[in-house]
């Protein structure tokens, strides 16, 4: 038990570590100036900035808990011993 849970918190520091350099970048860079012929909308960028950075947090989360339920309530039923594969 305690192995898949370092291996749960490995992987998050890991997804942590992947994705902090790009975004980190892309929040130091600033909003880019929309094109001439565009109207500016007010608030647009931070909204799609924001969705970008929580939507991947949530799809996992949500992918991970429901995998988590699938192995609870649905165990494969093993022999008591040693496995032999």
């Amino acid at each position: 038990m305690r192995s898949a849970a370092a291996g749960v918190a490995v992987g998050g520091v890991l997804m942590v570590l992947v994705q902090a350099p790009p975004s980190s970048g892309e929040l130091r860079s600033g909003p880019v100036p929309p094109p001439r012929a565009a109207a500016p909308r007010a608030g647009q960028d931070g909204r799609i900035l924001v969705l970008g950075l929580i939507a991947p947090v949530v799809a996992f989360s949500l992918c991970r808990q429901s995998q988590t339920l699938i192995e609870r309530f649905s165990p494969r039923r093993c022999p008591p011993g040693p496995s032999r594969t």
